[in-house]
């Protein structure tokens, strides 16, 4: 079953009164993100606004001054909306903007976005009893934690640094905001990213989720070498193959530094 029929299951499943798009207000006490599941299978993890006034800012910034305001009504006073698909934050407009205004929404408030901390990287998107959905924490991570480990375990194997010592790539976080050194795009503070080295003065220290599945793609289609047949061999075995060809790779509205300054 594809992400998208399984998102669509969900949204049946889950006992949330549904709203037209028309309707959607901006939610008041929002907890870092708020998250909306579509009808037709899209979820929808928006963690903040971009006000026009500011640099780049950390997650969860929603000003109370937007509460159950319409999204329209605000156009004019920020960027944007701050939205997570697939690993990459994106600016997006809030569901009900642009959207077909009579297509159903359901916000799933009873959920949440769970990122890395001070002392550990783990992430995922849980429902209230605090167990993993793990169809929504690919939807806005791309993989889930243990599928990444395993990637990374795959990726280390073949082409990267795998001892009991030292294993690269690894994920990692920072208090501090950083760009992703393959594709420009904004990492936030505490925001899971790739490091390539112990080092984070070094090249490829800061490689976005979306970066790296956008660059272990482009290895299994480099061609038929016996080392990436056995890496392409590997990632199917464990089902990840498949998971990452369900990543959008076409974000047109990433972003970047240049968003913010």
């Amino acid at each position: 079953m594809k992400r998208w029929e399984k998102l669509k299951k969900l949204f049946s499943e889950v006992e949330i009164k549904s709203v037209v798009a028309k309707d959607i207000v901006i939610p008041s006490r929002i907890i870092d993100t708020a998250i909306y599941l579509s009808e037709r299978g899209e979820a929808y993890f928006f963690c903040g606004t971009i006000l026009k006034e500011r640099d780049a800012m950390p997650l969860g910034v929603w000003p109370y001054y937007f509460e159950n305001m319409k999204p329209s009504a605000i156009k004019a006073k920020i960027k944007g909306f701050a939205r997570i698909r697939d690993g990459c934050v994106v600016l997006d407009n809030f569901v009900g903007d642009s959207y077909n205004e009579s297509e159903k929404f359901k916000y799933l408030d009873k959920f949440r976005v769970r990122f890395p901390t001070a002392t550990n990287v783990y992430y995922e998107v849980v429902d209230d009893t605090g167990k993993e959905c793990e169809v929504l924490t690919r939807a806005c991570f791309g993989l889930t934690y243990n599928e990444l480990e395993k990637l990374f375990a795959i990726y280390a194997k073949y082409f990267g640094s795998d001892n009991p010592y030292k294993t690269l790539p690894r994920l990692t976080r920072s208090k501090s905001f950083n760009s992703c050194d393959l594709t420009d795009i904004w990492i936030p503070g505490m925001f899971p990213y790739v490091n390539f080295h112990f080092d984070s003065g070094c090249d490829f220290s800061h490689v976005s989720l979306f970066g790296f599945y956008r660059h272990v793609k482009l290895l299994t289609q480099t061609g038929k070498t016996k080392i990436i047949g056995e890496f392409v061999s590997e990632l199917r075995q464990e089902d990840i193959l498949d998971k990452l060809s369900e990543i959008d790779g076409s974000f047109f509205r990433a972003l970047t530094r240049q968003s913010f300054y």
